[in-house]
């Protein structure tokens, strides 16, 4: 919620909420997707998946790496927000999914890093399967580019790209390769091609909420 009238710029804002906004409309048109009335000090960030199937949810409060992650279905209308992740006991980044499969970077269990795959389908902890393991250097950055995982590690002070399937089944490394002039869009990353990718790059795409 906003702060009191005459108290924007003292006032603490609390109780977020995550609205879904339709480009060239009102903000006053924008539809509540999810609150926590329960929760004043929690922050939402949404994002859907590539597929389009899903709205991803990451939950976090205050200035803690731990976070929780919540998603939920687009393809009907009125499902409701499962609550995927919800001990808040480490970090985990999403970062795409194959079907119902979702990945994850997350510092649980790996002080430096791993990729885990969780099927929303069967989400306990004991069928959680490690994609990537954790190794001797700093795991970076993961992004889900077309059919393969690119990760970034931190090695030697300096960073090195690595690509995987999203099985897990290491490709090969591309090495320390300078970015390409003026960046380019992971969407059209060829893997075949050195390339040099720089903290937790990531791609999104806008799509609208499905009716």
């Amino acid at each position: 919620d906003a702060p009191r009238a005459g108290a924007e710029l003292e006032g603490q804002n609390y109780f977020q909420k995550l609205y879904y906004h339709r480009l060239g409309t009102e903000q006053s048109q924008d539809r509540l997707v999810y609150e926590r009335p329960d929760q004043k000090e929690w922050g939402f960030n949404g994002s859907v998946t590539d597929d389009g199937d899903y709205l991803i949810i990451t939950v976090w409060e205050g200035t803690s790496r731990k976070n929780r992650v919540y998603f939920r279905s687009l393809n009907l209308p009125e499902a409701p927000v499962i609550r995927l992740l919800d001990d808040a006991d480490a970090q985990y980044a999403f970062v795409g999914n194959v079907g119902p499969t979702f990945l994850f970077r997350t510092d649980l269990d790996a002080s430096r890093g791993r990729v885990i795959a969780v099927d929303i389908n069967n989400p306990g902890r004991a069928a959680w399967e490690t994609v990537i393991p954790e190794t001797d250097e700093t795991l970076q950055g993961v992004s889900h580019v077309g059919d393969h995982l690119v990760t970034t590690y931190l090695e030697d002070a300096r960073s090195a790209v690595k690509i995987y399937t999203p099985e897990g089944e290491f490709v090969r490394d591309v090495g320390r390769q300078q970015v390409a002039p003026g960046g380019e869009d992971l969407a059209e990353l060829d893997v075949d091609r050195p390339h040099f990718l720089q903290g937790h790059a990531q791609a999104f795409a806008a799509r609208p909420v499905r009716q």
